[in-house]
């Protein structure tokens, strides 16, 4: 067996170990509080000191509305739940798979969204366990390997649902397939897509954490 293939076959049952995770509980929501529980535990911490200590965090989560880490976190929610409606939506008017609004650029945009708001969480929670007094029960190490457990999940999971829909719909889906992109518009070709989506995702998970870890507590002055 080449050297290849028993990683494949490594990366495989890592997979299916996680996507029982990814599709039972704690679900979407428990994720999301996974990878921001030292951002929440902050906020509360923040809050439970008094109306100066409120104000100080709204001004220091608001001086900066350019911050990466909100931009990513808040594109990813609007693009989680667009997609997330317009699933909703279309199921109820119609059958078959989605291949229009956010899904016509990208097969799979619910993912997309919740991967971009979830790399938004875990840089500032990030930020806030290697910046702060850090309250939290999980080590950052933990919080910033969690994303990648989940990404990782999450393409197996879209692979999981592409090879359904294609023994479904068979040539139908293979067009749509090679018309939208896997998470990144424009890279249809596979396996360009997948690699592509999956590389651009780390790269930018890499970048707000490089910008989380020399960011400092700036406020405004004058």
């Amino acid at each position: 067996m080449s050297l290849m293939e028993r990683f494949r076959q490594k990366a495989i049952h890592f997979v299916g170990y996680l996507l029982p995770l990814v599709t039972s509980a704690p679900g979407v929501l428990g994720w999301v509080g996974l990878m921001a529980a030292p951002l929440i535990g902050f906020l509360i911490a923040m809050f439970a000191n008094g109306p100066t200590a409120v104000a100080e965090t709204v001004v220091f989560f608001t001086a900066n509305p350019l911050n990466p880490m909100n931009l990513v976190t808040d594109v990813g929610f609007v693009i989680s739940l667009i997609s997330i409606v317009y699933l909703a939506i279309y199921k109820r008017r119609t059958t078959g798979f989605v291949t229009s609004g956010p899904y016509r650029y990208v097969r799979h945009p619910q993912y997309v969204g919740f991967l971009l708001l979830t790399s938004g969480l875990t840089a500032w929670s990030y930020w806030i366990q290697t910046h702060t007094f850090g309250i939290s029960w999980i080590p950052y190490q933990a919080t910033v390997a969690l994303w990648f457990a989940v990404l990782a999940a999450y393409v197996g999971l879209a692979l999981a649902e592409e090879r359904y829909l294609l023994n479904e719909y068979d040539q139908d889906y293979l067009d749509y397939r090679e018309s939208a992109g896997f998470f990144i518009p424009g890279v249809t070709k596979r396996p360009n897509d997948i690699l592509t989506s999956v590389s651009v995702l780390i790269v930018l998970m890499v970048l707000l954490l490089l910008f989380s870890t020399y960011w400092g507590f700036v406020t405004p002055t004058g």
